[in-house]
């Protein structure tokens, strides 16, 4: 199952690399942070969810996500998840 921080990064429309930018994170490593491989420090989240405009905790990007919200959240968009 893909990482919320994936669904709410396509659903703003951002490329990796424009969020992984914006939010002074490694392009490399916030891909590894999207795919679940790596887990990032604190101050990267808060500043990943800033760039994303998440109102939620931001550890809260890093919990998977259950197709039907997927669904839901991509419905407008061609998506390949």
């Amino acid at each position: 199952m893909p990482l919320r921080l994936r669904i709410e990064r396509i659903a703003a429309d951002k490329l990796q690399r424009t969020v992984a930018r914006e939010s002074h994170v490694d392009e490399a490593n916030y891909s590894r942070i999207e795919r679940g491989l790596t887990v990032p420090y604190d101050p990267e989240i808060k500043r990943i969810a800033d760039v994303l405009d998440w109102k939620g905790d931001p550890r809260a990007l890093l919990e998977e996500v259950p197709a039907v919200e997927i669904a839901a959240k991509t419905l407008r968009k061609d998506v390949r998840l």
